[in-house]
């Protein structure tokens, strides 16, 4: 098992101020999650999203990326300079900055709209 894996599950209407508390190993699952802000200023392995919907991630690097599954009204804002080396986007819409047109995206059924 991995202990750097989190689940957070039926989460609504919070704001998550990460800062630089995750490490470069950490996984972070969101799943059947609305209305959340994240912030999140340290390297993170990978942020999923699955059934979730009004979510704003700001964010700095990623080694592995993003995955979002079955999501809506996803707005990614990528910190200036930084890199995440993958966004994979199934059946749903997101919105990502400008920075993120440099990275690979991956999509299969989705709205991608850029800033």
């Amino acid at each position: 098992m991995n202990n750097n894996i989190v689940l957070l599950k039926d989460i609504n209407n919070r704001k998550f101020n990460f800062s630089h508390f995750l490490k470069d190993k950490d996984t972070i699952i969101w799943k059947n999650c609305d209305d959340l802000k994240i912030n999140v200023k340290s390297r993170i392995n990978k942020f999923v999203f699955i059934n979730c919907k009004n979510i704003t991630l700001k964010m700095s690097d990623a080694i592995i990326g993003l995955e979002i599954e079955k999501s809506y009204n996803i707005n990614i804002k990528i910190r200036k300079n930084k890199k995440v080396y993958c966004i994979e986007v199934f059946q749903s819409t997101i919105i990502l900055n400008k920075n993120s047109k440099k990275f690979y995206t991956m999509n299969e059924s989705s709205k991608i709209n850029y800033y």
